[in-house]
């Protein structure tokens, strides 16, 4: 699924000229997922919540996310408050989240580059019939490469 969204959202976002602060360019960015929690109804018309701490280990800054998520099972976040660049999309089945984060850092006179990361990781997740599944994984790192 994300084989055809990580590309286009890292050319949109590229286009826009939108882009971090400058960053060290020889270094490649990497992010690190912690303290996931998220709690979902398999039901019409309920909702469901994703919450997380999300760090930009190249910088070291560390912030709480949390987003509603759509169809219950997937989530979008377009711009953080550390990175108005960072793209960041998971989505959870079977016991699985697979996430993806795209982020465009400024190089200075060089210009941009947009680096994405993917992995999945195995959740732990218990349901109660006709009531709420949680799900929750203690930590990920996802390392970038450079896109486009």
């Amino acid at each position: 699924m994300f084989s055809l969204v990580r590309p286009l959202l890292a050319l949109n976002f590229a286009s826009l000229g939108i882009s971090a602060r400058l960053e060290p360019c020889d270094k490649v960015p990497s992010w690190t997922l912690r303290n996931l929690n998220i709690t979902t109804r398999d039901e019409v018309g309920s909702t469901g919540t994703a919450s997380f701490d999300f760090t930009y280990n190249l910088t070291n800054q560390t912030e709480s996310i949390t987003c509603p998520l759509h169809s219950n099972y997937r989530c979008t976040i377009t711009g953080t408050r550390s990175d108005n660049s960072t793209v960041i999309e998971f989505q959870i089945g079977l016991s699985m989240l697979y996430l993806s984060v795209v982020q465009v850092l400024s190089c200075g006179d060089s210009g941009s580059t947009t680096f994405v990361g993917s992995s999945e990781l195995h959740v732990d997740c218990s349901t109660v019939p006709f009531g709420a599944q949680t799900c929750t994984a203690d930590s990920m790192m996802l390392q970038g490469v450079a896109d486009v």
